[in-house]
């Protein structure tokens, strides 16, 4: 039996938000070598301060960009200052930007010493950048003939820590890989949100004038569900503690994952009396693990 329409258009819309959760494809920085710096390497301390680290204090280490946090890196700490260099032969006549492609969880990006972008809150609840590119664009008096110090703070949750290269390059083309990601990252989850929520109200309100159709009734929480997760790939300012949302996030799929199934069933005219209970349990089994974790 064929989905009826309204069923294509959260499969279609279902699609295109898996392609925003796995990050593909998004295309890559464009790498013109006259034109861009990536900076693949930095010097990493793992400390809690809010001030730049003294570059003679000890625990600096070497690490490659993209950096991954081993989780035995979180038993110092889950605060980091990265640095790294960039050198000017001559005092630049246009607007340089700074660019993260990707981090997690949130950063500040320091040029001289002088904040020039900051990924928003580092006390709980920490503020969500990890869908996020960052993007800084300093003065040009901020820049200096000669070595350019540039450090970036980051913070983290353990198994999550992840920074990506650092790339320099004009204004002009980092704005445009900038706008072209967050559209692409961001964006289309806030367009996709008011969507499929708006479907499922509708196949809701479908169920109410139908209520001997369950079908209906699983569809409707199946995007609303669904809608719940694509809200955690554009949240940025939580009002709430970050486990509770984190559990609430995670919960929101996996309860996806059971209503659509429902909905199959339902919708091939199969019974539901064994497969309820084990969906039940299921959820139960999720609900207390992610609590747990």
């Amino acid at each position: 039996m064929p989905l009826p329409t309204w069923a294509k258009c959260h499969v279609f819309a279902l699609g295109a938000s898996f392609v925003l959760a796995t990050g593909l494809p998004c295309p890559q920085v464009v790498r013109a070598a006259e034109t861009l710096t990536t900076i693949d390497s930095a010097r990493l301390i793992v400390t809690d301060s809010d001030e730049i680290p003294s570059a003679q204090a000890n625990g600096w280490q070497v690490v490659k960009l993209t950096d991954r946090w081993p989780l035995s890196r979180y038993d110092t700490g889950r605060q980091g200052w990265y640095h790294a260099t960039y050198t000017l032969a001559t005092q630049p006549r246009e607007p340089l930007a700074i660019y993260l492609r990707r981090l997690n969880m949130n950063a500040e990006i320091y040029l001289n010493g002088e904040k020039v972008a900051s990924g928003g809150q580092f006390t709980e609840p920490i503020s969500r950048n990890w869908n996020y590119p960052m993007y800084a664009q300093p003065a040009l008096s901020q820049w200096r003939v000669g070595v350019n110090d540039i450090h970036i703070r980051h913070i983290s949750y353990p198994g999550y820590g992840y920074i990506s290269p650092i790339y320099i390059a004009s204004a002009t083309l980092l704005s445009k890989e900038h706008d072209l990601h967050y559209f692409l990252q961001v964006e289309i989850a806030q367009y996709l949100f008011p969507l499929t929520f708006t479907i499922g109200l509708f196949i809701f309100a479908i169920w109410l004038l139908r209520r001997q159709d369950y079908s209906y009734l699983w569809f409707a929480l199946a995007v609303i569900s669904w809608s719940v997760y694509i809200v955690n790939m554009f949240v940025h300012d939580l009002l709430m503690p970050t486990k509770v949302w984190e559990w609430f996030a995670h919960f929101s799929f996996e309860f996806w994952v059971v209503s659509f199934s429902i909905f199959l069933h339902l919708f091939a005219g199969q019974s539901m009396k064994r497969r309820g209970l084990f969906y039940a349990a299921f959820l139960s089994l999720v609900a207390i693990a992610y609590a747990a974790s």
